[in-house]
Formats: C-alpha cells, sequence, structure tokens
C-alpha cells in the first residue's frame, strides 16, 4: 500500500479510507485526507476498528502486494492520548519517530509559537515575526515528508511544574524541560540534534483551539491537553562536520524546512 504523503496543513476534506493490519491483531481505519495543496495528502487517524480473529484473516486473505510478495503484517502503533502534560509529550514523542503528521498537528494550540534560541542566528529572520501555528504546519510536513527515518528521545520521567509566565494559572498551564535528542536523515544526509527543549502545555478547557479542530467537533475539554509554546535550547556540537552527516540546531532544522 503506497505511503501517503503528509501535508502542509491541516484544510483538508477526506478522500478515502485504509484498512492497516498490526501485529496485535487490531485494524487501523485510517481516513486519508487531501489539502488544499495541490498534489499533497495528510493522513488523519479518525477511528480506530477492533477486529476478531475470523474478520481479521479475510482482511489478510483479500489483501494484496506487488508481484506477489507477502502482505505486511505489521503496521505503526496507535498514537497516545494527551490527556496530562506528559503525554502530550509523548504524542510530540511518538508523532515524530513515526513521521505521523496528524497526532502532532492537532497537538497544536492555534497561538502555538515557537522559539529559537536567543544566539542562534538560524532564528534571526523570526525575531520580529515570530514563529507561528502555520510555520510550524509548513515546517514539520515537509520534513516529515522528506526524511527517511526519524528518533527522537526525550526524557524518560518529565518534571511536570507549574508555567511561570504571569497571568497563566497552575492548575491550566504547566511546563516541562527536556533533554531532546534527535537523529534524523534526509536526502541522503544525517543530521543530529541534541540540547534542551522548554515546553508550555495548556488543558483543553482554557487552550485556543484552531478552527479547523472546531469544525471537526473539537471543544473545550479538561482532560485533553495542547503544546502552546516551545522554546529551543538545543546547541550545535563542537567539532568538524564529518560528512554525510551534521550537528545543528532544532531551529536551523526547522528553518530549513519551512
Amino acid at each position: 500500500m503506497a505511503r501517503a504523503r503528509w501535508a502542509r496543513s491541516r484544510r483538508s476534506i477526506v478522500e478515502r479510507t485504509h484498512v492497516l493490519v498490526n501485529l496485535s491483531g487490531r485494524a487501523d481505519v485510517e481516513e486519508v485526507f487531501r489539502v488544499s495543496t495541490p498534489g499533497v495528502e495528510s493522513r488523519v487517524v479518525n477511528g480506530i476498528a477492533r477486529i476478531g480473529p475470523p474478520l481479521l484473516l479475510a482482511v489478510l486473505a483479500f489483501g494484496c502486494s506487488d508481484h506477489g510478495a507477502p502482505l505486511p503484517t505489521a503496521t505503526q502503533s496507535v498514537a497516545p492520548e494527551a490527556d496530562s502534560p506528559s503525554m502530550a509529550l509523548r504524542v510530540l514523542e511518538w508523532s515524530w519517530n513515526n513521521r505521523d503528521f496528524a497526532p502532532y498537528s492537532n497537538l497544536l494550540t492555534e497561538d502555538f509559537t515557537f522559539q529559537c534560541g536567543a544566539l542562534d542566528p538560524s532564528g534571526n529572520a523570526y525575531r520580529d515575526n515570530p514563529w507561528t501555528l502555520d510555520d510550524e504546519l509548513i515546517s514539520l510536513g515537509n520534513l516529515f515528508r522528506s526524511a527517511t527515518s526519524m528518533y527522537l528521545t526525550l526524557d524518560r520521567n518529565f518534571r511536570v511544574v507549574s508555567d511561570p509566565r504571569p497571568g497563566n494559572a497552575s492548575k491550566w498551564h504547566k511546563t516541562i524541560r527536556s533533554t531532546f535528542s534527535l537523529s534524523l536523515v534526509a536526502e541522503g544526509e544525517r543530521i543530529d540534534v541534541s540540547g534542551d527543549a522548554l515546553f508550555f502545555l495548556v488543558r483543553g478547557d482554557a487552550a485556543s483551539i484552531p478552527q479547523e479542530l472546531r469544525d471537526r467537533g473539537v471543544g473545550p475539554d479538561s482532560t485533553a491537553w495542547y503544546l502552546q509554546r516551545w522554546e529551543d535550547q538545543t546547541l550545535i556540537a563542537p567539532g568538524a562536520r564529518t560528512m554525510p552527516s551534521r550537528s545543528a540546531t532544532l531551529c536551523l532544522v526547522k528553518a530549513l524546512y519551512r
């Protein structure tokens, strides 16, 4: 089954449905969306169907593959639920590792911002014009589509603290600082990113929910958490660059694919 190409935005209409079978005997029902940008697609998992063994065997029996090769028996697992600040970051981590655009895009608020390091020249273009939700969706859509492999590691255990920014009550606003280690291969080049990241998360009943999600029936929800702000604290590792790999800040990577 051909891999869907990732979208640059979330403005989309339903096009078709695929059934993917994974090792646990669960079939993931995916709705594939065609976005307003011509020729670009993304996929959004809107529902999960649990299929028992008889029907599962039927799906396998009627599946097909190129040149008579065996039907794939495994696909990516299902993204976790962002039902706490910590789990919101697990959604981020899962989405990047699976290069699955939809769960990550659904995690971002309408007023999302990404802040490059103060001394990072890659962020100069965004000092006066901050990096917004649209920038993030375009950049990550391009990156996920271009990368042939991607491995992101955040802290194993997160320390969740109150958001220190004025006017952000602790009940609805949390902050997590985590180490950030990313290794990816794109366009024949390996890029390594390391350092820290500071995440600002907001509970769903206080979040600015994007119109795209509201149109799909998503509303205020005290059990959901969103990512509102991301401050990059990654650094370029000292030493000479070894081809065909290099060290980069996350800001540089995002700017390259913007």
